[in-house]
């Protein structure tokens, strides 16, 4: 591809390389990741390796019904038991046990929270009831089973829909139905798009619950320190800051009073960005025993407990000219909030808000309803509600096509937003109020890129060969009479990936005497590669070497603010703040040096740590003397006190934290090769493309990285994993038997492609966690149905496991005569 079918601002980095032109001498180079040499190496601390003198333990019992009355609770039995140090339930808690806070409030929402310990009643099966501190957690485990609980089991409700029926068991009576928010999305007028449409294409979409199963299950130590009436928490969280002031409010204290710290952490993707029961039992009892208390999930309560994500139903219908060209879309979404919405309706609203994706879609209106059913509650898991726009937009785009006769890739050639349009307003608000409006970059190169990468005409004809008379002739010889066992099949799909959401992310850069750098942010790492990331960012605008940049992540008593790290927001926010605040303090450098070097500030640069005059490289003054210097004026020559009088601040430090003024959209396109086993309806990825546009590419090596593990996650939900319960609320996948989550077997090499479009931010990041996941469904399940053509099957539900698509198969064949696949039919 040449550079002319990019847009202004835009290169083409090609497949897992960097230009000279888009790479400083530490920004946009494939640096190897620096905290790599202790994970690998085994080095890296967990929670779980923390040890504390004097740890007791905490195990929680938990609700077997999905929806029940709590009659009694007798703890007395686990409380007698050797080595047990407390057994609660809420009755025990009094005034302390609150509702957890809502995150991310909402007008249409009536929110309920869940309770630390249920009270009362249990929504859904893994709730806790009681929690029990001892020894070690063999103990707590044992004493589990003294406890007493008798319940009154009630009727469950599993499903959104029914959920909404008359007479359906309702999970919060004081609210007096299970409806937990309504609301619309609309522009322009959508009715009357469809009325003057010459197609109308419709479709129910249904979209699997996943759990985010982090590598490393949730868990955190407590530790009261009476004397000092501080708490200190290590916890394996993605938002420090968070836990910290929710920490103060339900347990009565400043936040001043609290440290949160986030050790090396395996993994998050949503599910450790959230404020749990058990955060709340630790603290709460360390405090009570005043001694450190150690949580630590097992893979078990992890999948029936951390928050989920994904399940909606949606009724959708696209509007369209006779030439393919998209005049409106309207629907309505059932979203399964699960028993409790800890996080609002951020899911479903970024559902509904980006389903038109990187097409116009001139008139629009989409019905959000929200529903609370017996299940554990959503929350954003990566990708946060855009896999299900995608698919539902992809889906009914492929109607559109087979409907008119068009190729599926020509489609959406026919309806992509050019960068001509761009910057392209949509007229839809996203969930913070401000209007989405993209921020540039050239969707169709993007999708011609995939396209002529994966090879798309080519499989095309492969097809027809394959399924060519003289083909079918050669398999009869070999006796193989009859249709092809195998089918191969192509799509490709494009996406956008809104980021850069959230108030601010804050950044101090402090230098000390010997020179060294220390960066500290309220990010936290979970396996990105942010260390790495915000040390190039800063050696390259501050002008040190990166071996002498120390980041600090994940630590309240480091920095006084910060957001966390979730919806591909850290390039973006705590990037730029790394970068801004680097940036200042390098001017500041060189106003306190033009002091002692007797020049001017503008003839002055920063240069492997040290301030020397441009063309006079033997004027200069290490960074570290310029600290000494001002720490201590006085023990070095006659122009220490007019430095001293020129900048009073001691030290040399700079904080900033970075706002960005709008969100940010990353873009792109996937394209997949799949070949199908019709006997066995096995799925094999042949090869996967993916060329991803994240603006500045800050190291991409990191990206790739990025991208490459968010497709493995978005195949797991595309053909494999499903969180599932019985019509009783009973969980039916709690173990990786029945949880089936993807191995190296069925994710194929995936190939990244780099675009590169400058965002309008210092650095000119977009956002790259997400991006990778999110039309993962949409393309595999095009290319499946792609394959299957002579058989005419439809996907409708994600994920596409292996006996849903035998059964389609099946199905399809029973209906149809002549399953020979033809070269008509790949026509």
């Amino acid at each position: 591809m040449t550079d002319e079918v990019l847009p202004a601002g835009a290169r083409d980095l090609g497949a897992d390389a960097v230009t000279a032109s888009s790479a400083g001498r530490y920004v946009g180079r494939p640096l190897r990741r620096r905290e790599d040499e202790r994970l690998v190496r085994g080095a890296g601390r967990f929670v779980a390796d923390l040890q504390r003198p004097g740890t007791l333990h905490l195990a929680v019992l938990r609700s077997p019904h999905a929806h029940a009355r709590i009659v009694h609770v007798d703890a007395a039995g686990a409380r007698a038991l050797p080595g047990v140090h407390a057994a609660v339930s809420a009755a025990d808690l009094g005034d302390d046990l609150q509702p957890i806070p809502l995150y991310v409030p909402h007008p249409a929402l009536v929110a309920f929270t869940p309770l630390p310990l249920a009270r009362g009643k249990v929504r859904y099966a893994g709730e806790p009831v009681a929690a029990i501190v001892a020894d070690s957690r063999y103990l707590a485990e044992d004493a589990l089973e003294a406890m007493r609980v008798e319940y009154e089991p009630l009727p469950a409700v599993t499903d959104a829909r029914s959920a909404l029926e008359p007479g359906a068991p309702v999970l919060h009576e004081a609210h007096g139905t299970n409806l937990a928010a309504r609301l619309v999305v609309e522009k322009g007028t959508a009715d009357e798009a469809f009325a003057r449409a010459e197609v109308v294409v419709a479709g129910t979409f249904a979209i699997g619950r996943v759990s985010p199963q982090a590598i490393e299950p949730r868990g955190l130590i407590a530790d009261w320190d009476a004397a000092a009436g501080r708490l200190t928490v290590y916890d394996a969280t993605q938002s420090v800051h968070m836990v910290r002031r929710l920490l103060a409010h339900l347990l009565r204290l400043s936040e001043g009073q609290i440290r949160v710290v986030a050790p090396d952490v395996g993994g998050g993707f949503g599910g450790k960005n959230r404020f749990y029961p058990e955060e709340f039992l630790a603290c709460y009892l360390s405090r009570q025993l005043g001694r450190p208390v150690a949580w630590i999930a097992d893979r078990r309560e992890d999948l029936l407990t951390t928050y989920q994500e994904r399940e909606q139903v949606h009724q959708a219908e696209l509007a369209a000219t006779r030439d393919g060209v998209i005049l409106g879309v309207r629907g309505r979404c059932w979203n399964d909030t699960g028993a409790y919405a800890p996080f609002g309706i951020v899911v479903p609203y970024s559902t509904i808000t980006t389903i038109p994706g990187p097409y116009r879609v001139p008139h629009y209106r989409y019905e959000l309803l929200s529903v609370y059913t017996n299940k554990p509650g959503m929350a954003p898991y990566r990708g946060a509600g855009r896999p299900q726009a995608s698919f539902v937009m992809e889906r009914l785009l492929d109607l559109a096509a087979d409907r008119l006769g068009l190729d599926r890739l020509e489609i959406r050639r026919r309806n992509l937003i050019t960068p001509a349009e761009q910057p392209y307003d949509t007229g839809i608000p996203a969930r913070d109020g401000r209007m989405m409006v993209y921020d540039g970059g050239d969707y169709p190169a993007a999708l011609e890129r995939a396209a002529a990468t994966i090879g798309y005409e080519a499989v095309r004809a492969q097809q027809r060969a394959a399924a060519s008379p003289d083909r079918e002739t050669e398999r009869a010889e070999q006796g193989a009479p009859g249709a092809a066992r195998r089918a191969v099949g192509v799509a490709v799909c494009p996406y956008i990936e809104m980021a850069a959401i959230g108030p601010f992310e804050g950044a101090r850069i402090e230098v000390d005497g010997r020179g060294h750098v220390a960066v500290y942010s309220g990010a936290a790492s979970q396996g990105q590669g942010i260390e790495t990331a915000l040390a190039q960012i800063c050696a390259e605008r501050l002008g040190v070497p990166l071996e002498r940049i120390t980041v600090v992540l994940g630590d309240t008593a480091s920095i006084a603010r910060g957001v966390g790290t979730w919806a591909s927001r850290t390039a973006v926010a705590a990037g730029n703040a790394v970068s801004v605040a680097a940036a200042r303090l390098a001017r500041r450098a060189r106003e306190r040096a033009a002091v002692l070097l007797e020049a001017a500030c503008e003839d002055l640069e920063v240069v492997e740590g040290m301030v020397r005059v441009r063309g006079t490289p033997t004027r200069a003054v290490a960074l570290g003397d310029l600290v000494l210097l001002s720490d201590y004026p006085n023990v070095s020559g006659r122009a220490a006190p007019a430095l001293a009088a020129a900048d009073r601040e001691p030290g040399l430090q700079e904080t900033e934290y970075y706002r960005p003024p709008d969100l940010t959209y990353a873009y792109g396109a996937h394209a997949a090769v799949v070949e199908v086993d019709l006997d066995t309806a096995r799925v094999r990825v042949l090869r996967y493309v993916v060329v991803h546009d994240c603006g500045r590419v800050l190291n991409p090596m990191i990206v790739d990285g990025q991208v490459r593990g968010a497709v493995a996650q978005g195949m797991g939900a595309a053909l494999l994993e499903e969180a599932w319960y019985d019509e009783g609320g009973q969980p039916r996948a709690t173990t990786y038997l029945d949880y089936l989550t993807p191995t190296a077997g069925e994710v194929p090499r995936v190939e990244v492609i780099h675009m590169e479009t400058p965002a309008p931010n210092p650095e000119g990041v977009k956002g790259t966690g997400e991006g990778g996941t999110i039309p993962v469904a949409a393309v595999l399940c095009s290319a499946i149905e792609d394959a299957l053509r002579p058989l005419a099957v439809r996907l409708d539900r994600m994920p596409v496991t292996p006996e849903r698509l035998w059964r389609a198969i099946r199905e399809a064949r029973a209906y149809l005569h002549d399953t020979t696949f033809t070269e008509e039919s790949y026509a």
